[in-house]
């Protein structure tokens, strides 16, 4: 019997020494929402974020991610590139 594999959705996991809530309002108004956002006891954030819609491909959700990025405004811009982690997680 085989095995069938396929694609259910990505995440964008983003970790910064700054407060993500700023970044996560940019995104919630570019088609995607936030599954958490927080701050550790060892001061970091993290935060995790899903497009709005499902798609068949990871290519598409990757599309929706960058494009939001690529619209940030320059002070938004200056807290995703102080991120220690911005990685996409397909599932």
């Amino acid at each position: 019997m085989a095995i069938l594999i396929h694609y259910l959705n990505s995440d964008l996991d983003v970790t910064s020494a700054d407060d993500l809530t700023a970044l996560t309002a940019a995104f919630e108004t570019k088609g995607m929402y936030a599954l958490h956002v927080t701050r550790g006891e060892d001061g970091q954030w993290e935060a995790t974020f899903e497009t709005d819609e499902c798609y068949q491909e990871p290519e598409q959700t990757i599309t929706v991610i960058l494009n939001a990025v690529e619209s940030f405004d320059p002070a938004l811009l200056t807290v995703w590139q102080g991120c220690t982690r911005r990685e996409i997680n397909i599932g």
